[in-house]
């Protein structure tokens, strides 16, 4: 005969099981002993890294930030005017992480093991990061200068109204170039501090540094004679009773140019600085600086 309710074997285990896991633990303990609180409660303790192993974390982040500034660099020569200022702030950013990063990574490389193989593939690695890191901002240099020589043309041509504007970006790039070349010479200071072969890139940043030095100089001078020549302009032109709208014109020409050479100075002077750190002789070049300013 049948019975009246039966459940079959399979639900009743399993429902023996969702019971046993959703009891009271209570009447969990009814059922098992106690187990000890240090096992219940136990966490695993995290171990702290290695120096190795945060110089490793240090230098992987700004490998990553360079390969991405890299890339906008990439773009950047392409890029329309409006992109640029965006790609600018991007490639501000991965710069800024890489300047709070450095320093750290700095302070823990005298205290790794000398011995070790990771090691010796670490500062091998740093090596080749600055090299890149120098290769971009030499690139970078170039592109500046470029830009510079593009925005020289455009004044050339350009109206009164016009030429301020320009004049103003052509100092806003010039004062960028110099910014570069305060780095280059952190880039090569660092990797002499860590005892890493530079010979090369120093080889480079005297050749590139001399010649800015001497360009700079034409610079300096054409200026300097674009100003004596609107003086004089400016001088017959006031004798001559000329229009007060052409006299305006050739006063701000004037003034234009007078701003140039106090520019090209500035840039001068700071490329001058750098190459007597190098060991160059710069005593003519100061020379013509206060001759012409």
């Amino acid at each position: 005969m049948r019975a009246p309710f039966s459940l079959p074997l399979t639900l009743v285990i399993l429902a023996t099981v969702i019971l046993t896991a959703w009891a009271p633990f209570g009447s969990a303990q009814e059922l098992e002993p106690d187990a000890p609180d240090s096992l219940m409660n136990a966490e695993v303790p995290e171990e702290e890294p290695t120096d190795l192993e945060q110089a490793e974390r240090m230098l992987g982040s700004m490998e990553a930030e360079l390969d991405s500034l890299i890339v906008l660099q990439a773009k950047a020569r392409t890029a329309e005017d409006e992109d640029l200022q965006l790609l600018r702030i991007q490639g501000g950013r991965h710069l800024a992480a890489i300047k709070d990063v450095q320093p750290r990574l700095l302070d823990l490389l005298p205290k790794l093991p000398g011995d070790d193989d990771r090691t010796a593939a670490l500062r091998s690695r740093f090596q080749e990061f600055l090299t890149s890191k120098f290769d971009i901002y030499e690139q970078a240099l170039a592109w500046w200068v470029q830009e510079i020589d593009r925005l020289r043309d455009q004044r050339s041509q350009a109206t009164p109204e016009e030429m301020g504007e320009i004049e103003a970006q052509i100092g806003a790039a010039r004062t960028r170039i110099d910014g570069l070349w305060s780095e280059l010479t952190r880039i090569l200071a660092v990797a002499d501090s860590q005892g890493m072969d530079t010979a090369t890139n120093y080889e480079r940043y005297d050749k590139i540094l001399n010649a800015r030095a001497q360009e700079l100089l034409g610079r300096m001078q054409v200026a300097a004679n674009d100003r004596e020549s609107l003086k004089e302009q400016v001088r017959r032109a006031e004798k001559a009773k000329a229009p007060e709208a052409d006299l305006n014109i050739l006063r701000a020409r004037l003034t234009y140019a007078e701003s140039r050479v106090k520019g090209v100075a500035a840039s001068l002077e700071s490329s001058l600085d750098l190459l007597d750190k190098r060991g160059f002789k710069t005593s003519d070049f100061r020379q013509a600086i206060i001759r012409n300013t």
